[in-house]
């Protein structure tokens, strides 16, 4: 049963809107006309040194040709994943913020030692008299 419920929603997938073959998982490249197992695992591995930004950098897939990127050509997008790039963004303001803050808590607390070894200091000073 659970596997008809999940077959049936990448078929639903599959016919109302485009798979984008940048973030597309296993199963839901296996759902193109002509993606089977193998095929979508040389896609998966392509992509993980290259970005796939036309249906002609498919080609460059081992295993697929002109007449299946023919066949799905319409199915398929290649816009990266307004979610990544925003997580990105977020991870590098924050790191940098981060940056910042540990810097000036170093400075804050060199500062803090230098006045309490300056306080000993004098206060050892006093106690000679």
């Amino acid at each position: 049963m659970k596997k008809i419920v999940v077959l049936a929603m990448f078929v639903a997938t599959s016919l109302f809107a485009a798979i984008n073959l940048n973030t597309a998982s296993m199963k839901e490249l296996m759902t193109l006309p002509g993606i089977g197992k193998t095929k979508a695992e040389a896609i998966i591995k392509y992509r993980k040194t290259h970005k796939l930004n036309s249906i002609n950098d498919l080609q460059n897939v081992k295993g697929i040709g002109p007449k299946l990127v023919k066949k799905i050509k319409n199915k398929v997008s290649f816009k990266s994943s307004k979610l990544k790039s925003n997580i990105k963004s977020k991870l590098s303001k924050n790191s940098n913020k981060h940056s910042k803050l540990k810097k000036n808590f170093n400075s804050k607390k060199a500062n803090l030692k230098k006045k309490i070894n300056s306080k000993k200091t004098s206060l050892k000073e006093k106690m000679k008299f």
